[in-house]
C-alpha cells in the first residue's frame, strides 16, 4: 500500500497486515513512516527522495522482497495482542481508586 502516513491508513494497513511504502509530509508521519519502516513492515521515503524512479524502485523492492509481508504479518500480530480499551479502562479505574488519596 502507498500512502502518506496518516494515522488512519497506517493503523488500517497495519492491521491488515499489509507492507507499507510511506511518502510522509509533516512531522507526524514521518515519525509514523521511521516507526513502520523500523519494524520492517514498510519502506518510507523522505520527500527529497521522492522521485517516479524512486516510488518504483521502492515499490517494486517491497513487493518482491519477502522480509516485509514478514514484518507486516509481525506488526498485525504485535497490533491484534494489544489490550483493547474494554480490558485497561477497569485496570486504570482501579488503580486511580487505589492511589488517589496518595496525590
Amino acid at each position: 500500500m502507498i500512502h502518506i502516513g496518516g494515522a488512519g491508513v497506517q493503523s488500517t494497513a497495519a492491521y491488515y497486515g499489509v507492507p507499507q511504502l510511506i511518502l510522509p509530509g509533516f512531522w507526524d508521519t514521518v515519525v509514523r513512516a521511521g516507526l513502520v519502516e523500523r519494524s520492517g513492515a514498510g519502506i518510507s521515503l523522505p520527500p527529497d527522495r521522492v522521485t517516479p524512479e524512486s516510488v518504483r524502485e521502492s515499490l517494486v523492492r517491497l513487493l518482491e522482497d519477502p522480509s516485509f509481508r514478514t514484518g507486516a504479518e509481525a506488526l498485525r500480530k504485535d497490533l491484534l495482542s494489544a489490550p483493547s480499551p474494554n480490558d485497561v479502562v477497569p485496570v486504570l479505574e482501579d488503580l486511580t481508586a487505589r492511589h488517589k488519596s496518595t496525590v
